[in-house]
């Protein structure tokens, strides 16, 4: 799924910008854990397939939150904004599964099959990204790219409705 998305995502988030896509791609990543779970309560091998390439489509999307930091900061501090996200992605990949047994627990409490916690847990966190990104990645990192690279100067943390008052300013979106 992963690959398969590359360059949609890509050409999706030319259209509508960083955070619409990144949000779009872990909506697909809640979709597909949901599916994995249910796949998996329902006994299912082919639904928990359909789940798992779902969830690879958001994980691609995901990815591409590097581009987003390397989209909002001056040139010469792009290379540390995408080290932190690689960073920060290295510290859920080792943190990530200390979840796994009490997702497990949880979910045999509840009468569940057990591996379905995960999927569960996996599915709130990526909701949870859905609302922060979509919330406070401000301003939009295309726009901010688009703007500079015609020659309007956007400082990091600057609100873009400042620079879009300007009716000097023509951007196309």
């Amino acid at each position: 799924g992963r690959a398969l998305v590359a360059y949609p995502i890509g050409w999706f988030m030319g259209k509508v910008g960083r955070r619409l896509g990144i949000s779009f791609g872990f909506s697909l990543s809640v979709a597909g854990t949901l599916l994995c779970a249910y796949a998996l309560l329902a006994g299912s091998f082919a639904l928990f397939c359909l789940g798992a390439l779902i969830n690879g489509f958001g994980r691609g999307a995901g990815e591409q939150a590097r581009y987003a930091a390397a989209d909002i900061v001056p040139p010469d501090r792009e290379a540390r904004a995408i080290g932190t996200i690689v960073f920060a992605a290295t510290i859920g990949a080792i943190l990530g599964p200390l979840l796994l047994a009490p997702s497990i627990s949880a979910a045999e409490t509840r009468g569940m099959v057990p591996l379905s916690g995960p999927y569960l847990i996996t599915a709130a966190l990526c909701f949870v990204a859905v609302v922060v990104i979509f919330v406070f990645l401000r301003p939009e990192p295309m726009r901010t790219v688009r703007l500079e690279h015609e020659g309007v100067a956007v400082a990091p943390g600057r609100p873009m409705r400042t620079v879009f008052a300007d009716p000097t300013v023509k951007l196309a979106v």
